[in-house]
């Protein structure tokens, strides 16, 4: 609850009350997360308008600890989309610079 709903105190704010009680507006919290949409947006678009055209050899490094370092090496053209509400990053690999 928010804004004080369900105070069995009988305070008239936040500093009045003792048990406990959210106060919290529920606009802030849709304003925070319209927030968290608005940064989740502005990464998948930075991220997509990356300029791949210049790209000329893909790599795949291995971080993980039983990785071998450089999985995969290729080179050819690259192009990045994203699916199943941002949650899956395809990578095409294309002949050459091709777009």
């Amino acid at each position: 609850m928010s804004d004080g709903r369900g105070c069995e105190c009988g305070a008239h704010n936040e500093h009045e009350c003792g048990c406990g009680v959210d106060w919290t507006r529920q606009e802030v919290y849709d304003l925070r997360e319209e927030v968290k949409q608005l940064r989740e947006n502005i990464a998948a678009i930075t991220f997509t308008s990356i300029d791949t055209s210049q790209v000329t050899r893909f790599e795949v490094i291995d971080h993980t600890v039983r990785g071998i370092s450089r999985d995969l090496v290729k080179f050819c053209g690259v192009s990045l989309a994203f699916q199943d509400n941002n949650t899956t990053l395809k990578i095409f690999l294309k002949d050459g610079n091709d777009d």
